[in-house]
């Protein structure tokens, strides 16, 4: 009896494949995982956590005492990266609402999606329907601060050999001297990934959320208040019609 029950919601299920697959070929929408609110959260979550750890003196949680100043750094530097991919993600998310209908072509898609982020920036508003048309100002303060930090990110993630990293030894009267580089002090990132600490870590912060504050300021006032309402969600409900996504619920 469950055998042949067993049998026959197979030959249904069979004969229904070609539908669903047609379905999902076509869906009226999608609910899309939010990559910014996830990165975006994770970062303010690991700087909150590097400040228990430092309130703490070592010990956060109930966690083993030999958390320290290693384990804080760490905490900061993981934190960091989730900033920039935060930016990333909310680039991403503008991209795949509001890219304008006549340019959602697959080669126009793949090539906006490999493009250097401080440039997908800028150009966000010639290919997205949500802002005036002008270009991003790439003169002002946050975004230069902004480009700078993304400078930063490359030289962590492709571990480069920067200049502040290189700590130059001299000798004079036979005397060895080792002297930190000037532009060490004045950088905005440590030059030293070990050196980014909790400090450092709210001053990016404060610079993502400026550049953000910034392109969300030359969308128009319909799309921003809109875009606003789900920026921060986990999940955002997106409804085709006649092939452009449109946010809903």
């Amino acid at each position: 009896m469950i055998k042949e029950l067993e049998k026959q919601i197979i030959q249904a299920s069979a004969k229904q494949r070609a539908v669903y697959s047609k379905l999902l070929n076509s869906p009226s929408g999608h609910v899309i995982e939010n990559p910014f609110a996830l990165c975006y959260r994770t970062a303010r979550e690991l700087l909150e956590i590097a400040e228990q750890l430092t309130q703490k003196g070592g010990g956060i949680l109930g966690a083993a005492p030999q958390l320290g100043d290693s384990t804080r750094y760490t905490l900061c530097r993981a934190a960091f990266f989730h900033l920039i991919a935060a930016v990333e993600g909310w680039l991403n998310l503008v991209y795949e609402i509001y890219l304008k209908a006549e340019l959602r072509d697959d080669r126009i898609v793949d090539r906006l999606a490999k493009e250097q982020i401080d440039i997908k920036l800028r150009l966000a508003p010639i290919y997205c329907d949500c802002f005036a048309g002008k270009p991003i100002d790439h003169t002002t303060e946050a975004f230069r601060n902004f480009h700078r930090l993304v400078n930063a990110r490359n030289d962590f993630v492709h571990a480069n050999l920067t200049t502040n990293m290189k700590t130059p030894v001299v000798s004079l009267d036979d005397i060895t001297f080792v002297i930190s580089p000037d532009n060490a002090q004045n950088s905005m990132v440590p030059g030293l990934t070990s050196d980014l600490g909790i400090e450092d870590l709210r001053k990016i912060k404060v610079i993502v959320d400026e550049i953000l504050g910034q392109t969300l300021g030359s969308m128009k006032p319909r799309d921003r208040r809109e875009f606003e309402s789900v920026m921060h969600q986990d999940f955002i409900n997106l409804e085709y019609r006649d092939g452009v996504p449109v946010i809903v619920g």
